[in-house]
């Protein structure tokens, strides 16, 4: 079975090298019967590699621990949904997953109904071929050897709802780019992409801008939840790798934004679709070893320096396209703006966006670069706080900013006007803040979220009263068709809500948490921040693979009780370790977070470590908000469905 799935892989390999190779040559001679040829072979392609996927996927589920992989990563005792998170926790079977992904999402491009040039069809096989060489012919990702009776298994730390969701959604992001970028490239050949071709662009960078974001603030929780130290980011090289293909993103979208909406920052599209990928491939590089990850990631891995080269070709792709004339689009209209403007405000968006992703980039691959020089410069946490802190905070607050400024040029009258409501809004809440003695943090919290969601509200209460005013709606059900009325402008505004509650709950669990550790006797109370956590005794039980110490612990507010926590010490047989589960009581204003450092079997004596983060919950509220509203921006627009609708039929109507 395992040479079959081989097999397949290295005929997907010589399909991809071909349908490349075909969709190159028929777009330089227009030969309609190699195109379609190519079209098939990617189409073969897929379903080879699928099959590939299929027997990796089965060999998982069944046990078959002659297959390394599956000794290494998987064990009999795991449910299903580990055994198949196994595949992606190996260095190969995360490449495997990752290329079958934009294998899937290149048969998607080919058989949507809108036809897609050759180059880029040509491209997106050349990816793949890139990922199957990978897996194939630098390791063989099916590779046999005598195994034990029952795999290794999963790390344990790896065994979390988050393992299910977090991989996954940051390659369907990476491969969602990849689609990006095979448009932006194939872009070279043309003397602009179309209107249909930059809307195409759009939903599919939208797709990856939302796959990653979710993807990162799944992986947040995870770490707080699963990691027992009791925080979300570490600014780890592997988190970076993550958050700098985002954030590259998230420029992406604005560039396309304003440009489908004035015809202007074509080229900064194009920059930002060749850089977004090429930060994705990035990734891989910095998981696989090619930079050091002090919390997570590959060892050992032979796939650096092939990432490492693919980082700069599709660098020098980019360039390509950037000094093409005849990408040369708009440049004329590209600099007429006023400053003072939608426009120029788009612009000061990106250039926040570049600097805080080229700080980022800094601050994660400095280390490495120093060692080549002999001396290693260590970068903290310190240093993307102080430096990348201000970025996101400024674009925080611009986001209020934005959206009360016009196209072409804003009077002075009409931006005080338009300034009046979030602004005084803004200082009422701030002042309130420090009449009831909060701290400066949540006072400058006011200050910088107050106008994007004061700015919002004004935007939505002006739409309502436009539509209760000229079409007799009611306000509550104004409201909703407001929103859907204009799904990319709207569904935009509800993720910058969503990121203004991310920016509040990371000042206030960043800026007022407070820690304590304490070791008690069954029946000893802690009071700690207004809590009382009273430890009850430990208790012990064993798992076919961990033995079980739980401590209880009654927890107490102001005299109410809130319930038991039970933070575990579990010892797991096949990593020869103790691994912490923290417990977590979670509250609008703040969580309290608690794990057993140390315990005394003998005494029954447990050291608790207690944890209160302030405003914590809104992360992940917010980020359900940025998942709502991207959904919002992403859906088909009717209007467009209509027109198209109504065009084919008048083609149908006029043919013979």
């Amino acid at each position: 079975m395992a040479d079959i799935a081989h097999a397949c892989s290295i005929l997907a390999l010589a399909v991809c090298l071909y349908a490349a190779a075909a969709f190159e040559i028929s777009a330089h001679r227009n030969l309609p019967r190699l195109r379609a040829s190519a079209r098939n072979a990617l189409i073969a392609a897929f379903l080879l590699f699928s099959l590939a996927m299929e027997t990796m996927v089965y060999a998982l589920l069944t046990d078959d621990f002659s297959i390394d992989l599956v000794a290494r990563y998987s064990a009999e005792s795991l449910s299903a949904p580990y055994k198949i998170a196994a595949l992606y926790s190996s260095k190969e079977g995360s490449l495997m997953t990752w290329g079958w992904l934009i294998s899937l999402m290149t048969v998607i491009v080919l058989l949507t109904p809108h036809p897609t040039p050759s180059r880029p069809l040509g491209i997106l096989a050349a990816i793949q071929a890139f990922f199957l060489i990978l897996i194939t012919i630098v390791t063989n990702t099916f590779e046999t050897n005598p195994a034990p009776p029952s795999g290794t298994g999963l790390n344990p730390l790896l065994q979390n709802p988050g393992m299910l969701l977090h991989p996954p959604l940051l390659f369907l992001g990476f491969s969602g780019l990849a689609v990006v970028f095979a448009f932006t490239i194939g872009a070279l050949s043309n003397t602009a992409p179309s209107s249909e071709g930059i809307l195409r662009m759009r939903r599919w960078a939208l797709f990856a801008w939302c796959a990653l974001g979710m993807g990162n603030i799944v992986g947040a929780w995870w770490a707080y939840t699963e990691l027992d130290w009791g925080g979300y980011w570490a600014w780890d090289p592997v988190e970076n790798a993550g958050l700098m293909p985002w954030l590259l993103s998230t420029a992406l979208l604005h560039a396309i934004a304003i440009e489908r909406k004035r015809g202007q920052l074509s080229q900064w599209r194009a920059a930002l679709g060749g850089l977004t990928f090429t930060a994705a491939l990035l990734s891989p590089f910095i998981t696989h070893g090619g930079i050091e990850s002090p919390l997570h990631g590959f060892a050992d891995s032979p796939f650096p320096p092939y990432f490492l080269a693919a980082v700069l070709i599709t660098g020098a792709a980019t360039a390509a396209v950037l000094i093409h004339p005849r990408d040369r689009t708009n440049t004329h209209a590209a600099t007429q703006f006023a400053l003072l403007s939608r426009e120029g405000a788009f612009r000061i968006t990106l250039i926040g966006f570049s600097i805080l992703t080229a700080i980022v980039l800094i601050g994660t691959i400095a280390p490495g670069v120093s060692d080549l020089f002999g001396k290693r410069a260590e970068i903290e946490r310190d240093f993307f706080d102080r430096a990348a802190g201000p970025f996101l905070l400024f674009l925080v607050f611009f986001m209020g900013i934005c959206p009360l400024l016009g196209w072409g040029r804003t009077s002075r009258a009409a931006l005080r006007r338009n300034l009046t409501f979030p602004m005084a809004l803004t200082a009422v809440a701030a002042l309130t803040l420090v009449g009831i003695g909060l701290g400066r943090w949540y006072v400058l919290t006011a200050l910088i979220c107050g106008p994007p969601v004061f700015a919002t509200l004004q935007e939505w209460l002006r739409g309502v009263r436009a539509r209760h005013r000229l079409k007799g709606e009611g306000r509550l059900r104004a409201f909703p068709l407001l929103i859907w009325s204009n799904r990319p402008r709207y569904g935009g505004m509800i993720v910058h809500l969503g990121i203004v509650l991310i920016t509040i709950g990371v000042i206030g669990s960043s800026f007022y948490d407070a820690e304590t550790t304490a070791t008690l006797e069954p029946g000893e109370s802690l009071t700690f921040k207004g809590y009382t956590l009273t430890y009850e005794g430990l208790e012990r039980r064993a798992d076919p693979d961990k033995i079980i110490t739980t401590a209880r612990v009654r927890l107490a507010h102001s005299g109410h009780s809130l319930g038991t926590l039970s933070p575990q010490k579990n010892f797991w047989f096949s990593q020869g370790a103790f691994v912490g589960e923290s417990a977590i009581r979670t509250r609008p204003a703040e969580d309290i977070f608690v794990g057993l450092s140390e315990y005394n079997r003998e005494t029954g004596s447990a050291t608790l470590r207690v944890l209160i983060h302030p405003l914590i919950l809104w992360i992940w509220v917010g980020g359900g908000l940025v998942l709502g509203g991207a959904m919002i921006a992403f859906w088909p627009e009717r209007k467009g469905l209509r027109n198209r609708a109504g065009h084919a039929k008048v083609r149908n109507t006029c043919s013979p």
